[in-house]
């Protein structure tokens, strides 16, 4: 009987840090089945299911040391870890950040909507190639990065500098970086979103896009397609509700359900 069975999951990586390669293997088949289904219902991919699970166990392996148990169980560590690396591969697989709304579906929705009455007027989204505009940060953040393995940086990276004063003095000229904001509440984590950070508060965004004007993307939201998109999206299951829990994103629901519809034949809306 291998005594090792008994041990809990902070033992096992206890002597998995210390070089116990029993303990490791232990771990692996305690928790491998659990991460590979966690990231595979969560991307819809095996094979981005399969790569999350190992990279999970090569993170444990190298950072195993960061895990504080007063903080929460290793199983929670693990789902937690497993999660960035899904977001950062689907993130990856899509390359463009929306910078109205905080994704591309969420601005989608808010097309319908911050102002229901003007859902007969044109509107639009704005994308940026977030991995095309790492190309301008500065060689530290780059390194940063690179080091990770991650085109989006996270709270923890930015733990290396000291104040946000010496965060602005790695360069003179103005760049952007896109930052994995932590999973505060219900709403960050349903709008699988990205935080853009100015390097200087008196730096502008839209001002910085003008000068790579090749990075962004203007995308038009017909109005003849407005009501049809939001239907798609409503079944696909990326609503109000979804991307806003809590009452006011219910609300917001309920009230764009019993909104008066166009009328397919007059193209006017009536109730």
């Amino acid at each position: 009987m291998n005594l090792k069975n008994d041990l809990s999951d902070s033992e096992l990586l206890r002597l998995m840090l210390a070089g116990d390669e029993e303990a490791l293997a232990l771990l692996y088949r305690r928790r491998q089945g659990g991460i590979y289904r966690f990231a595979l219902q969560m991307s819809g991919s095996k094979t981005i299911a399969e790569d999350v699970t190992q990279d999970v166990f090569l993170f444990l392996m190298r950072e195993g040391h960061v895990f504080d148990p007063a903080r929460g169980s290793l199983s929670a560590f693990l789902f937690g870890v497993a999660r960035n690396h899904v977001l950062r591969a689907l993130r990856d697989q899509q390359r463009f950040a929306a910078v109205s709304g905080d994704t591309l579906e969420g601005a989608l929705v808010e097309q319908g909507l911050e102002d229901l009455e003007r859902m007969d007027e044109d509107g639009c989204v704005w994308t940026i190639n977030f991995v095309e505009a790492n190309r301008f940060l500065p060689s530290r953040l780059k390194r940063i990065l690179r080091a990770e393995g991650s085109d989006t940086a996270t709270v923890d990276m930015l733990g290396a500098f000291r104040s946000l004063h010496e965060f602005d003095r790695l360069s003179r000229t103005p760049f952007v970086l896109f930052l994995e904001p932590p999973s505060l509440d219900p709403r960050i984590v349903n709008q699988f979103a990205l935080f853009s950070l100015m390097s200087s508060p008196d730096a502008s965004l839209a001002e910085w896009l003008e000068a790579h004007p090749h990075l962004a993307q203007r995308i038009v939201i017909r109005a003849a397609l407005k009501w049809e998109i939001r239907d798609k999206l409503d079944q696909a299951n990326v609503n109000e509700r979804v991307l806003f829990p809590g009452l006011d994103g219910l609300s917001a629901w309920l009230t764009r359900y019993y909104w008066r519809k166009p009328n397919r034949n007059s193209g006017r809306r009536d109730i």
